[in-house]
């Protein structure tokens, strides 16, 4: 391993590290290249993982943990030969002549010889185990990762519902400190423990031809440890599964805290929030100390155990009224110290046991959650082998349109239904608009519309024009709530939330959500970006920033504002020039002369023609550049149609602007408060 590092860190001194220095490492490389079976994905080994994932991982790396096994049993036989070898030089002087015979040369000889031999093997042995740690580290590495990878496709590919079931800090903790729990298991404990009793076995078996019937009285002694260990274990399990929901708890308050830093000092909530940070860690150090105090107890009894057991061996010599000479009781105190060493670690199996257990159900608890894919097989919907093939082979998509008949979506445990009975059209190529009050379901629609959310009752069908590669067109229907639905939808598809999303990372990364190191951009790659940013009205803003396109914009965009991040958010979907726009209140913290030219920029310029727009707003201002507007209320459609029809007194939509109009003109009549 050293061998592999000190290259890297010569080469480190003048260049960026890559992932092509890592794989010259030999060491590095065979992490890839051992051979396992992890190429599955999480979905073809998902009813495993549900059913155990200890069993799955342990199909997956069987063959490693063979080598491994049979690596320590050698190494334990070679022990084992070693100590008798040892016990025959003994017997070699016990059996020779008196000093100054000629046969004590001769035994001295034999000696040096046997002593030769016993530190072969011991060098062997030594060698046997650096490999088994080498494996070892190989298998902690690999076993973690995966069902770290497992575990983050597997929530990109849950149900809404689920998702709101697992706190952001309960699946970070699950996915490093469970998955590593899991991963040392099998590296360690998977082998050890049944290498265990096969040593066990055998080094009572030699002891028994060595001592005879005292070798009875160590493995009646070994076995009263059995019973132990086991109480140990459930005690394990019982601490640190408590350990574990206080380290969520703590975790979920410090994500919390990072995530929402800037609101805690506004309203004075930091000391509070430090706090009840400061006793849940206390709370999860207590808990800590108890698993501590159980380890330490457990390994005390067994580093001491096999003492127990020597103490035995005499007391049977004693008791069965046994003559043995010198090298027979050597060779059981010897033999009882290898066994000393087989059984030290068996506390630490325990404790790490009762650890991948626990990181086991956890893991489980979340992979049986349902993911769209069941959901989408609970409605039955489907697109047909000929739609999908036209689709796979189509040039281009254009032209989207949507067609939403009789949908609802309920909630279970909920009376009312969140959306009910929702039947309408969006058109291609033109600007609708989903207008309505707070909860009206706005944003609802437009996840059903994105395949996030599937309809109790009802469909939603996608509409589209397939362009093959001689330029035929062919319009074509199908079910979006569907596994190859939903494909084709991300493939035309580009989404500006509410609430933007910002990776830790530069400008010049976040807009296209590309991570390029320097070099290795195109040549109008910077130009595609800041055209972007200009038609979002942040280029002037960005041009501010320390280091302009290379400025790192923090987690969670924490050097934006909210405006800027809602611009940043644009302009990404301005980039990506994707035949579907969805746009969920993308205004709404931008001022009003941004949002004028923005409107102007976006709807009567880059997407006035050949782009679908979906806007779900609160901002009405403009509202009239919709090609077709819906207007929702309590989840139902009041009513739907072009401007100039919902415009007209009477309507609903005319009440709503009416509305807004009189609290604007109070707001701005109303004379001001000085005391305020």
């Amino acid at each position: 391993m050293f061998s592999d590092v000190n290259p890297l860190l010569r080469t480190l001194k003048t260049e960026a590290g890559e992932e092509h220095h890592l794989r010259k490492m030999i060491w590095v490389e065979r992490i890839f290249t051992d051979k396992h079976n992890y190429e599955q994905g999480v979905f073809a080994v998902l009813p495993q993982l549900r059913h155990s994932v200890m069993r799955t991982i342990a199909r997956a790396e069987r063959l490693s943990l063979l080598k491994m096994f049979s690596i320590h049993i050698v190494d334990v036989v070679c022990s084992i030969i070693a100590a008798l070898l040892a016990v025959r030089i003994l017997e070699l002087f016990e059996n020779g002549g008196l000093p100054g015979s000629a046969g004590v040369w001769e035994i001295a000889q034999q000696s040096v010889l046997i002593a030769l031999a016993v530190f072969g093997l011991n060098v062997l042995a030594a060698s046997l185990h650096a490999q088994k740690i080498e494996r070892e580290t190989l298998v902690v590495f690999r076993v973690q990762t995966t069902l770290a990878r497992w575990l983050n496709t597997f929530v990109l590919n849950m149900s809404r519902q689920a998702k709101a079931r697992f706190p952001t800090g309960d699946i970070v903790n699950v996915a490093q400190t469970d998955a590593r729990h899991v991963a040392e298991f099998f590296a360690h404990a998977a082998v050890d423990f049944p290498v265990l009793f096969v040593s066990v076995t055998l080094i009572v078996a030699v002891m028994w031809t060595i001592v005879g019937s005292a070798a009875f009285v160590a493995l009646g002694i070994l076995l009263l440890q059995i019973p132990v260990s086991l109480f140990f274990s459930w005690l394990g399990q019982k601490l640190h599964g408590e350990l574990m929901r206080r380290s969520d708890r703590r975790l979920s308050l410090v994500t919390e805290w990072v995530q929402a830093a800037r609101l805690m000092r506004y309203f004075g909530w930091t000391q509070h929030m430090a706090r009840d940070i400061r006793i849940a860690a206390q709370r999860e150090f207590r808990q800590d100390l108890k698993m501590k105090a159980h380890y330490s107890t457990s390994f005390g009894l067994s580093t001491s155990w096999w003492m127990l057991v020597a103490l035995g061996v005499f007391a049977g010599f004693l008791w069965f009224h046994l003559d043995k000479s010198a090298s027979q009781v050597f060779a059981a105190i010897w033999l009882s110290s290898i066994l000393g060493q087989q059984l030290n670690p068996l506390p630490w199996f325990v404790r790490i046991f009762s650890e991948a257990q626990v990181g086991s159900r956890r893991l489980e608890a979340i992979f049986i959650a349902p993911i769209q894919a069941e959901e989408f097989a609970s409605r039955g919907f489907s697109v047909p082998d000929d739609v999908a093939a036209q689709l796979n082979a189509a040039h281009e998509i254009r032209n989207i349109s949507f067609d939403l008949r009789d949908v609802w979506v309920e909630w279970p445990g909920v009376a009312t239904p969140a959306l009910q009975g929702v039947s309408c059209r969006f058109p291609a190529a033109h600007l609708s608009a989903i207008v309505g009050p707070v909860g009206a379901g706005k944003s609802l629609l437009l996840q059903t519309l994105m395949g996030e959310i599937t309809p109790t009752r009802g469909e939603v069908l996608l509409e589209c024009d397939a362009v093959d590669a001689d330029g035929h067109s062919t319009r074509l229907i199908f079910p979006i709530h569907c596994e190859r639905g939903l494909a084709a939808l991300r493939r035309v598809q580009t989404f500006v939330p509410q609430e933007a999303f910002v990776a830790a990372a530069s400008v010049r990364e976040n807009v296209p959500l590309t991570y390029l190191n320097d070099g290795e951009f195109p040549p109008d790659f910077d130009a595609q970006i800041v055209r972007a940013l200009e038609r979002a009205q942040l280029s002037t803003d960005v041009q501010t920033l320390p280091d302009g396109l290379k400025t790192e914009l923090g987690e969670r965009g924490v050097n934006l504002s909210g405006g800027q991040k809602q611009r940043l958010s644009l302009a990404r979907a301005i980039y990506a020039k994707r035949p579907l726009v969805v746009l969920d209140d993308p205004l709404s913290a931008v001022d009003t002369e941004t949002e004028d030219k923005l409107v102007g920029e976006l709807f009567g310029g880059c997407w006035r023609s050949s782009t679908t727009i979906i806007w779900a707003t609160h901002r009405l201002a403009h509202l009239s550049l919709a090609r077709h507007i819906v207007v929702l209320d309590g989840g139902q459609l009041v009513e739907q149609g072009d401007w100039q029809s919902l415009s007209q007194p009477g309507t609903r939509l005319s009440s709503i602007l009416s509305s807004l109009k009189q609290n604007a003109h109070q707001k701005n009549s109303s004379p001001g408060d000085e005391s305020a």
